[in-house]
């Protein structure tokens, strides 16, 4: 696979990223079912899931919520993550909406993700998680909007459309109001997005799900493939967040910051948008930093060219992505 095609949105390249990404999960999943059983003649109905299919992101969260619980030799605890894996079935193409906690049957699954999600932000950020349930009335405003926002993502990018479609099988919408919208290693396959605030629409999910889409992509990418020789070099400024971030971060926020320039060039030349009715304001923009786009793209490749040491691989993909950011100015 090369890095200057995996770039621009590709649907059978990411399609291939996702089956590799699934048969190495689903083979670790069989090892920690073997690890976490006493008695050898103790079986389970085995995994059912297909390396092929779209699998949910939630078999993510069960698979590293087992590890956990193994680590801390709490065996039938992670039996019961390992009795999940296979509910968590195959989803439809289009990413499944809903809110934290709002089903009965969801209950375990995302008591599991936000057991996941929490630890990992802790020893990211170093603070607890900030999400909770929405109401009613806010958790349904939040659902039709991303919805809308989704219609919108594939009239006037249906190739970045797809792209997401292939990796996000959850869109999980929770009440925060320090975070707007997130995705994670240990969550792959689920994208995490605030309610909306007063004078938000559409639109601002639409930048959410692309910026979104970028990470989630990018994290299948790194996974199959080292970037970065010296990540443990230190941190640096971003233009996306106060506290400073490891390379890593700062090569997120650029490739991030190159697809949304595209996914809104985009829905600019769609003749059915009108940006006066409806117009983006960024919801990423942690740092209060006026920058545009573009302005802050360039931040990133400027510290990515003083410190990083990139891979052949991760080379070719740097430079790839200025010449695809170069196509759109927004």
């Amino acid at each position: 696979m090369d890095a200057v095609d995996l770039v621009s949105p590709n649907e059978s390249d990411a399609t291939q990223l996702r089956t590799n990404i699934n048969g190495k999960i689903l083979g670790s999943i069989g090892y920690l079912s073997e690890l976490a059983r006493d008695d050898a003649d103790q079986t389970d109905d085995g995994i059912e899931l297909v390396a092929e299919d779209k699998i949910s992101g939630f078999l993510h969260i069960h698979y590293h919520d087992c590890v956990s619980h193994l680590k801390s030799d709490e065996k039938a605890a992670a039996l019961t993550c390992l009795s999940h894996v296979n509910r968590s079935l195959k989803r439809t193409d289009r990413p499944h909406v809903s809110g934290l906690f709002a089903s009965v049957d969801e209950q375990y699954n995302h008591d599991a993700y936000m057991r996941v999600s929490n630890k990992s932000f802790l020893s990211t950020y170093g603070a607890p998680l900030d999400a909770s349930r929405l109401d009613g009335v806010s958790c349904q405003q939040s659902v039709d909007a991303t919805n809308e926002a989704l219609d919108w993502l594939k009239e006037s990018d249906p190739t970045l459309y797809d792209e997401l479609s292939i990796y996000v099988t959850d869109v999980l919408l929770v009440h925060s109001d320090t975070m707007n919208a997130a995705s994670s290693v240990n969550s792959m396959g689920i994208v995490r997005m605030s309610h909306l605030k007063p004078g938000q629409n559409w639109t601002r999910y639409y930048e959410n799900l692309v910026h979104e889409a970028a990470h989630q992509h990018l994290n299948y990418i790194w996974s199959e493939h080292e970037l970065i020789e010296n990540e443990d070099s230190g941190t640096y400024a971003s233009p996306l967040r106060q506290e400073p971030r490891p390379l890593s971060g700062i090569l997120h926020a650029a490739f991030v910051l190159a697809r949304t320039m595209r996914g809104i060039s985009m829905l600019n030349e769609n003749g059915s948008y009108d940006p006066a009715r409806h117009p983006i304001s960024t919801a990423y923009n942690n740092k209060k930093n006026p920058a545009s786009f573009r302005e802050k793209f360039d931040d990133c490749i400027e510290t990515l060219q003083k410190h990083a040491k990139f891979t052949d691989f991760g080379a070719e993909l740097f430079s790839e992505m200025q010449v695809f950011a170069d196509q759109y100015q927004t």
